[in-house]
Order: structure tokens, then C-alpha cells, then sequence
């Protein structure tokens, strides 16, 4: 018992000796990228900057930042030291499905080549002091074979699971054959374009931000004039500092004058060369000759107030711009319409037993949906189906509703032109337009809405 005990006391400590010094054995690692090579540190591959070259080698460029290091260099900074001495890009890689293969491949090599010759040899020398400690018992040469068989077979299992992914990465096109001096084989991913990689966000100043996240480059708001320090947050786009949120008067804000480098995006009436919501945002809508949203207003700490300004997506706010219903609607006289028309073809086809075919029903612009909110005009698209001010969006007014509709089939205008005749009479409707447009039947109440045809 004395023994089994000064045995497992060996195994433990030697183990926990051995994980206490396994981070210590993560070095850099590669992968291909664009016909370059990739070199990172750790195990993680992306998500942060790597060093990207034509003919690196990730031992060296590690060698080299140790040394770096040692000179009293951050992890970091030594890194991108080493990688600009090799010529290579220190360069932020963004994470795609390719490295998950890498992470998969790099830990299985971290595990294969770092992990494991580490634990043999502890293991060989937990089996030798077992075997020492055993004081010549004829049990433990047998018990020492057995361990080392396992420990052999668990090897080559992790040896051989390594080749077969890394065949089934070459099979996909994954990774590729490198031969030995570089490792065997090494996966390949493919580099975004620069504009792809999503700089602003990552709470470092690159290319010409201004700030990024929480970096404010040591900026408070008292830099831009205002008494308390707190407050200062970085805009979304990482081009200039939002002071929405300082506190304390400021001597520059209110002033109205424009002072752009003190944070202002407007003072009072001072935009500068912006004037409309539409130059800050293109999802805006330009004032149109009704609507005249999209006036910019400046709020008190001298900020962009885009309270006013509408999207083209929002229809509700469209409708009540133009004054036009929020709900597609047809006006009621159009209504009667439609109602008495129905009505005479159910009893055509109810005299004649034959079905009567109008073919489709067209009332509003389907094909540009925000046209059915702007009376026609072109705001926010280039096109509408129909003309500006059509009795389709209800002509000049729009309050009402629809005041057109067009049927399918031309050939039974002289048919529904009869009956529209006949619906106005027993209706009371005002004067009524029936004609061939486009190749369909139109009819319209123009008078009562100052339509466009």
C-alpha cells in the first residue's frame, strides 16, 4: 500500500508540473491565406491581428518576438515587431467558416505534437519510478508493459485521427500538402477584401478613425468644452466623438457657430454644408414639393436632431406627410364602383350561365409600394409604376384614396365602359372616365381628385 501510494503522490505531482507548464508550450502557428502565409499566436486564429507574408515562418517570427520581448516589449507589440522585421502585414483578420478548420486542425496539432510528447514522458517517468519503487516485485514489469501499450495505442489513435482530417481538409480543398519541413499539411482560407474587414468596433484606431469603442484616444468632455469629464462616447461610425451625453455647459456649444473640432455637428442654425437629413443618411427622404420633412434640427449639445426625419420605409410617417391614408384605400366613389361592376358581371354570368373574365384588377402601385404614400412623387425611387399625382394615389389631394382601377381583359371595353355608365347613374357618382390605357380598360373620377392620366 506504501508503495501504490508514493506511486499515485509521483503521478500527481508530475501531472500537475506538467499542466502548469503546458501554456508555456503554445508557440505560433500558420495557415495558408491568398497564396501567403498567416501566422498567429495561441490557439485562436482569427479575431484579432496576425502577421500575413509571403515566406514566414511562424518559428522564426516567434523567436524573434521572445526576443522583443525580453527587451521589455508587450506580447502584442513584440509580435508585430517581429512581423514587420520578416516583411510581413501586421493586419486585423476577421473570423470566417474557414477558421473553424484551423482552430480544429490547430488544436488537434496542439494536442499531437505539444500535449502529448509532454505527457509520455512523464508517463515514462511515472512508469520507471513505479517500476523503481516496486522493489523487484515480478507484478510490476508486467503492469509497466501494460501501461506503456496503452500509452502507445493512445498515441497513434491521436496520430492517426490527425491524418485523416487532415486528409478529409485536402479531400474539401481545405488544406493542403506542404511537405515535411513545413508541417505536412496546412489549411488554407481565403483573405477578405480590406473594405469587408470590420474595422470600426474593435476599440483600436485604424486608417482614419477618429476614435473606436472605448478607446477615445484619452479624450473626456472636457476637451470639448464642457465641465464634466464623463460622458464622451465614440460615434458608431468611428469618425467623430459623440457628446450627447457630457454634462456642463460649454462655452462652444450654443455659440452658433459650427466648430467641428470640438465635436459639433451643427450650433443653432450652423449646419455647415448639411442641410438635409438626406445628406447625413440616405435612407432619409429628401424634402419633396408637399412633404417637406427631412429639415434638420441641431438639439442642445449641438448634435444632429433627426427626430423629424422620415425613412422610406416608413410608410405611416410617409402617409401623414403627404396627408394621404396611413391604410390603402380606395376613395368612396371608387368603391361604389368597383361594388356596382362586380354586381353586374355576377348577374351577366348568372343570365348567360357562362363565366365572365375581367382578367386582373389594378388599383395600386404594387411594384413600388412607397409611391402609393407620395402621391406619385419620386422620393425615394426613381420610378413608380404610375404617374405623379394619378387618380391611382388619388390625384393632387390623395385624402381620399385610390380614384382609378384597370381591368385586364381589353377585350370587353365596350362591356365595362357600359356598365362603369350605368353604376354612375344608379350611384349617383361623380363623372366618370372609361378608356383604353396601356392596354387595359381605365377608369377613373379625375375631376374629383385633379388626376394626372
Amino acid at each position: 500500500m506504501k508503495i501504490v501510494k508514493k506511486f499515485f503522490a509521483i503521478f500527481i505531482f508530475l501531472f500537475f508540473l506538467g499542466v502548469s507548464f503546458f501554456p508555456f508550450l503554445v508557440s505560433a502557428y500558420s495557415y495558408g491565406i491568398d497564396g501567403k502565409i498567416a501566422v498567429y499566436q495561441g490557439l485562436v486564429p482569427c479575431g484579432q491581428e496576425v502577421c500575413i507574408g509571403k515566406n514566414l515562418n511562424e518559428e522564426e517570427v516567434l523567436e524573434k518576438a521572445k526576443e522583443y520581448q525580453r527587451e521589455e516589449e508587450s506580447q502584442r507589440g513584440a509580435f508585430k515587431k517581429s512581423c514587420l522585421e520578416f516583411e510581413g502585414e501586421y493586419q486585423f483578420v476577421p473570423c470566417g467558416f474557414c477558421h473553424f478548420w484551423v482552430l480544429l486542425s490547430g488544436g488537434l496539432n496542439f494536442v499531437l505534437w505539444k500535449i502529448v510528447p509532454a505527457l509520455i514522458i512523464i508517463m515514462v517517468i511515472v512508469l520507471a519510478l513505479f517500476y523503481f519503487f516496486s522493489f523487484g516485485s515480478p507484478e510490476a514489469p508486467l503492469k509497466a508493459r501494460t501501461l506503456l501499450i496503452s500509452l502507445v495505442k493512445g498515441a497513434l489513435i491521436l496520430l492517426l485521427a490527425w491524418g485523416v482530417l487532415n486528409l478529409f481538409f485536402t479531400i474539401l480543398g481545405l488544406a493542403e500538402w506542404t511537405g515535411l519541413k513545413e508541417g505536412w499539411f496546412k489549411v488554407v482560407c481565403e483573405l477578405p477584401e480590406k473594405e469587408d474587414i470590420l474595422l470600426c468596433g474593435n476599440n483600436k484606431i485604424d486608417g482614419e478613425e477618429v476614435c473606436d469603442g472605448l478607446n477615445l484616444r484619452e479624450k473626456t468632455c472636457q476637451d470639448f468644452g464642457f465641465q464634466e469629464p464623463g460622458g464622451l462616447k465614440c460615434s458608431k461610425d468611428c469618425k467623430s466623438f459623440d457628446t450627447s451625453q457630457c454634462s456642463g455647459s460649454t462655452l462652444a456649444c450654443g455659440n452658433g457657430v459650427l466648430e467641428k473640432d470640438l465635436g459639433e455637428e451643427c450650433d443653432g442654425e450652423d449646419f455647415g454644408d448639411i442641410s438635409t437629413c438626406h445628406q447625413i443618411n440616405p435612407d432619409f427622404i429628401e424634402r419633396g414639393e408637399i412633404c417637406q420633412a427631412g429639415n434638420l434640427k441641431c438639439n442642445e449639445s449641438c448634435q444632429f436632431n433627426t427626430s423629424e426625419c422620415i425613412k422610406c420605409d416608413e410608410f405611416e410617417k410617409l402617409a401623414n406627410c403627404y396627408q394621404v391614408p396611413a391604410n390603402l384605400q380606395l376613395a368612396p366613389s371608387l368603391l361604389s364602383l368597383e361594388f356596382c361592376i362586380s354586381q353586374k358581371k355576377r348577374e351577366y354570368e348568372e343570365q348567360y350561365s357562362q363565366p365572365l373574365y375581367l382578367g386582373r384588377e389594378f388599383i395600386f402601385d404594387d411594384d413600388y409600394p412607397v409611391c402609393n404614400f407620395t402621391r406619385g412623387e419620386r422620393i425615394c425611387s426613381q420610378n413608380c409604376a404610375f404617374l405623379e399625382y394619378s387618380c391611382h394615389y388619388g390625384g393632387e389631394s390623395g385624402q381620399n384614396g385610390a380614384l382609378a382601377i384597370e381591368y385586364e381583359n381589353i377585350g370587353l371595353k365596350t362591356v365595362v365602359c357600359a356598365w362603369a355608365q350605368e353604376c354612375k347613374e344608379t350611384h349617383s357618382l361623380p363623372e366618370i372616365y372609361c378608356i383604353t390605357r396601356q392596354g387595359r380598360i381605365f377608369i377613373s373620377f379625375p375631376n374629383e381628385g385633379q388626376c394626372n392620366f
